[in-house]
């Protein structure tokens, strides 16, 4: 029995990696949630010693469990145990790249991961775009168009029609792109928006969207006032709008937790918020403040 263990949603990226490994590949799991940055999160420690960080992928087995921490080193194990999942390419050169991109993304890119910290309630366009981290964004670019190139023909994914450990890695880097406005090529685009659809990466975003709680220390404003996250005011002036899909704030409807549609979106005090369709669209245009989770939202936007 597999137990893993995450820290926030919103916030840790190699959380997300961890879970994506289990949750993307159909492999029955149960999530124990640890909150950053509190006791709890330290009482975990002590248990999953030598572990000190999520994700941790704890195997229960004949009444025994065995910690296996590091995202890598959680991969590696879980395509051992599981041949059948297919996390890796089965194609020799394809998989030995794909281990290559995974290596790269895990121990690379520290002036993207430190200027755009991953955020995915949030909306910061232009922030963190530092010459460093631009220049890492333009690596990762290439390196998905490589890979695309030379063994995703079939796509969607880095290495064609599978989803695989490569794309686990990009994942979180895709959310930074997207929170922080990151320049990005058509064919990366495109990878990117078959990542936010991806129906797990759909799951975990609305779960971090449902997320009241913050770390001023993953916010680039930390002085903004988040008092009114959980309870955020009402908005003045809502009316659905026809603009640039791109101008929305949020990744997934914060009703059914699907990709936002190009014709679904609204503006609430010049904040956008899409909808996966025109009628949950309607019905925050109608009464804001029946629906919370679009509320928060505007948290920080306005």
């Amino acid at each position: 029995m597999y137990r893993l263990h995450i820290g926030d949603k919103s916030y840790s990226s190699w959380s997300l990696r961890g879970w994506l490994l289990l949750e993307a590949f159909g492999l029955p799991h149960e999530e124990a949630f640890h909150p950053m940055y509190t006791p709890e999160f330290e009482a975990f420690k002590r248990q999953a010693a030598p572990a000190l960080k999520v994700p941790t992928l704890e195997i229960v087995e004949n009444g025994a469990s065995r910690f296996v921490w590091d995202s890598l080193a959680i991969a590696e194990t879980l395509a051992e145990e599981h041949p059948e999942a297919g996390l890796w390419p089965e194609d020799k050169a394809a998989r030995a790249a794909a281990r290559s991109l995974a290596a790269e993304a895990h121990s690379s890119f520290a002036a993207l991961r430190n200027a755009m910290t991953m955020n995915i309630r949030r909306r910061y366009p232009g922030v963190g775009h530092t010459e460093q981290s631009l220049a890492d964004a333009g690596r990762v670019q290439m390196l998905w168009a490589w890979a695309r190139s030379r063994f995703g023909a079939e796509g969607p994914w880095l290495f064609g029609a599978r989803f695989s450990v490569a794309d686990v890695f990009y994942a979180p880097i895709v959310t930074r792109f997207e929170t922080y406005g990151v320049p990005t090529i058509p064919e990366a685009r495109v990878y990117m928006d078959a990542v936010l659809a991806h129906p797990a990466m759909v799951k975990w975003i609305k779960g971090a969207m449902e997320e009241t709680w913050f770390h001023a220390r993953y916010e680039p404003f930390p002085e903004e006032n988040f008092a009114d996250w959980a309870d955020p005011r009402p908005p003045r002036n809502v009316e659905a709008w026809k603009g640039d899909v791109r101008a929305r704030v949020n990744l997934a409807c914060p009703f059914s937790g699907k990709p936002v549609k190009a014709d679904s979106l609204a503006i609430a005090d010049g904040v956008v918020i899409g909808f996966c369709n025109s009628g949950c669209r309607d019905k925050f245009v109608a009464d804001p403040k029946a629906w919370p989770q679009a509320m928060r939202l505007l948290v920080g936007h306005r």
